[in-house]
């Protein structure tokens, strides 16, 4: 069994990559986020993927703060990109707490899903019990 610890992107977030995985770059591109006392709404912050900035910085433009640590949401969804050097991106949706989804499916493989995962329980993101 595995669930997802999605309150860890309520902060800024360092995607910590290794070099042999050939990833450019790893992406935060879009959270939704509940209130604690209102589950009948929601609020998501997008960015693009070519979006120079981090969600963080965009989110600090409205909420003028840079982390949503303490401001009363819980973390349901996001999305996540990764950039390879060969110009293939995964894009995936994970939510709490155990959805998971890859956007691209098409041109995802088992290889593929191996390096998500890798990843998602190197950044701690994916907690198995």
């Amino acid at each position: 069994m595995h669930y997802y610890n999605l309150e860890r992107l309520l902060e800024p977030f360092d995607f910590n990559l290794e070099i042999q995985d050939k990833i450019i770059e790893a992406k935060l591109l879009m959270i939704k986020l509940k209130p604690y006392d209102d589950y009948l709404s929601d609020v998501t912050f997008r960015v693009n993927s070519r979006y120079h900035k981090s969600i963080y910085d965009r989110i600090r433009t409205w909420f003028d703060r840079y982390n949503l640590k303490d401001s009363g949401f819980n973390i349901v969804q996001a999305k996540l990109m990764l950039r390879f050097y060969d110009n293939k991106n995964l894009v995936f949706l994970i939510g709490h707490p155990t959805f998971f989804n890859i956007t691209n499916i098409t041109s995802c493989h088992d290889e593929d899903k191996i390096i998500i995962l890798k990843y998602l329980k190197k950044w701690q993101l994916l907690v198995e019990q």
